[in-house]
């Protein structure tokens, strides 16, 4: 959000914002490596938390279950910067383009394993869900890099994208622990048929909210 206000406020001043991007997606390549290697060392703790319902369904497979979904949604995490920069440069409805397109292959992905009698684990449906999410915009944000292969960076860019983009952070982090509080309750108290009735029933919830707005 920080990089998608800079943006803005240099089309608005009709001056370069290349630096900028080039800037924020070197950081947001250190984020992600960082986090990965966080994960890494902590999903066998916060899976047998996290996931303790699902101990005996999963057989042990927790940790590799959670470490698989974190890397699947933080390439989605880091590929939601192509939309930001989408937005900002006024051609959103690219940005949505490429979303739907790409929940689509997804969901496709999904009708063949079914139709096509394929056994998979919930681990293989994660990535054949959400890889494609990541994946397309990831690609985006790869084209773009190539392009602004040749522009240079000062500290000074770093240091506005890192100062712009800390509040939103630390108010991205308490609203992750605020809206997944009732997740965190449940995935202690409710059985796994439970918590999957839960979750449908949030989804359908979310569907018809959606409609509403």
């Amino acid at each position: 959000t920080g990089l998608q206000n800079y943006i803005s406020e240099c089309r608005a001043k009709n001056k370069s914002y290349d630096a900028y991007i080039k800037s924020a997606l070197h950081l947001s390549f250190i984020a992600i490596i960082f986090f990965i290697a966080l994960f890494y060392v902590f999903s066998g703790v916060i899976s047998a938390k996290y996931l303790s319902s699902f101990h005996e369904i999963l057989q042990d497979k927790t940790r590799m279950l959670f470490f698989t979904s974190c890397l699947v949604f933080s390439s989605i995490g880091i590929g939601a910067i192509a939309y930001k920069i989408l937005f900002a440069e006024l051609v959103g409805w690219k940005a949505n383009l490429l979303n739907a397109l790409s929940y689509m292959i997804g969901m496709l992905g999904l009708l063949y394993i079914y139709y096509r009698g394929i056994s998979v684990d919930i681990k293989l449906s994660l990535i054949v869900l959400y890889l494609p999410v990541g994946m397309i915009s990831l690609c985006y944000i790869v084209y773009r890099y190539i392009k602004l292969y040749h522009v240079k960076t000062t500290k000074s860019h770093y240091i506005a994208i890192l100062r712009r983009s800390s509040g939103f952070f630390l108010f991205t982090l308490l609203s992750i622990v605020v809206l997944q509080t009732d997740y965190m309750v449940i995935s202690q108290r409710l059985t796994p048929a439970d918590i999957v009735q839960y979750t449908v029933t949030m989804k359908i919830f979310g569907l018809v909210f959606f409609i509403y707005t």
